[in-house]
């Protein structure tokens, strides 16, 4: 985006709705949508609810190519993949990003995507990606 347009903290619980930035890059229009985190469903009430509601109702209706974004030190949550299973079943395009790959070596990012790709066996092409929000990479 070329700006900060998120909160962004360690804590979970920071974006509470989501947030949109739009960027060009070439000559095509991007538009971005920075979500809330989602919690497990049993522990999810009032505004964490509302925010959840309201993610699935734009991911329904804009029906954008989900980044899904896991840290990777904490790897994939059996609500992560609840998710994305949710989100292949609406029929979105889905990347996952194993976010913090800086933090990893190499040998060690090769065998976290093996294990995160076994656990999404109803789901083999969706790709998985390291990145590193902090470097840019």
């Amino acid at each position: 985006m070329g700006r900060n347009i998120s909160k962004v903290q360690d804590a979970p619980g920071t974006t509470r709705d989501y947030i949109t930035g739009s960027f060009i890059l070439g000559k095509q229009k991007f538009t971005v949508y920075d979500t809330a985190g989602i919690k497990k469903i049993a522990s999810t009430h009032g505004i964490d609810k509302i925010a959840y509601d309201k993610t699935i109702d734009m991911l329904k209706y804009q029906r954008p190519v989900v980044l899904f974004m896991i840290d990777v030190m904490e790897g994939l949550s059996h609500r992560d993949k609840t998710l994305i299973e949710e989100m292949n079943n609406i029929g979105l395009p889905i990347v996952i990003c194993l976010n913090k790959s800086d933090l990893l070596s190499e040998k060690e990012i090769n065998n976290l995507t093996k294990k995160e790709a076994l656990v999404l066996n109803f789901a083999k092409y969706i790709p998985i990606v390291p990145i590193s929000a902090k470097t840019r990479k």
